[in-house]
């Protein structure tokens, strides 16, 4: 599950990826503003102790678009 803002709205998870989409559902983010979105990752109850994994988010905004990413292990 994801939230955005607290909220299940402009958010999708399609298997292992989830779609945050702020501006189709809530209009421009404005300047300053920030967004927070939450979700929850379940292991497999079979992965191996000290198996590692990594979240990576991708962020777009402005037309044309501009992108940034970072991830966490």
């Amino acid at each position: 599950t994801a939230t955005l803002n607290g909220a299940a709205t402009g958010v999708t998870v399609v298997g292992d990826v989830i779609t945050a989409d702020y501006g189709t559902t809530y209009g421009p983010l404005a300047p300053g503003a920030s967004v927070t979105l939450r979700f929850r990752a379940t292991l497999a109850a079979g992965l191996a102790l000290g198996t590692v994994v990594t979240n990576t988010g991708v962020v777009t905004w402005n037309v044309p678009p501009q992108q940034a990413m970072a991830s966490v292990s």
